[in-house]
């Protein structure tokens, strides 16, 4: 069902088609990362093929992924990982300027390792 101005309606064949691809585009994440389904349910998935296996460091495998019951669920895990990654970043970086140490390269929060390709 679909909700319009004219009331509920459902949506058939090629009107179905454009809006499942429509809809499908809107769980693309950035950076070549999406969200997919697999197996018992749904993972992110960065443009090398690893999944996002631990939220809280925002950690990447390719062989444990870390499984969603919802589309959007994965959705948010991505957003709040990305979020708090880059929230590490920047605390990292405003203490070292507190402390009066310069940076060297990227911290340990930016090794490529933690997440490569996204």
């Amino acid at each position: 069902m679909w909700w319009c101005p004219e009331g509920e309606r459902v949506l058939r064949g090629a009107e179905w088609d454009l809006f499942r691809v429509g809809l499908s585009t809107l769980w693309d994440v950035e950076d070549g990362c999406h969200v997919e389904r697999r197996g018992p349910g749904w993972v992110v998935v960065d443009a090398e093929g690893s999944c996002l296996n631990e939220v809280e460091r925002f950690v990447w495998s390719p062989e444990e992924p870390l499984f969603f019951k919802t589309q959007a669920a994965a959705h948010a895990a991505y957003l709040q990982a990305r979020g708090d990654e880059e929230g590490r970043k920047m605390r990292y970086r405003e203490a070292m300027k507190r402390l009066g140490r310069p940076l060297r390269g990227p911290s340990r929060y930016e090794e490529s390792t933690l997440f490569e390709g996204c």
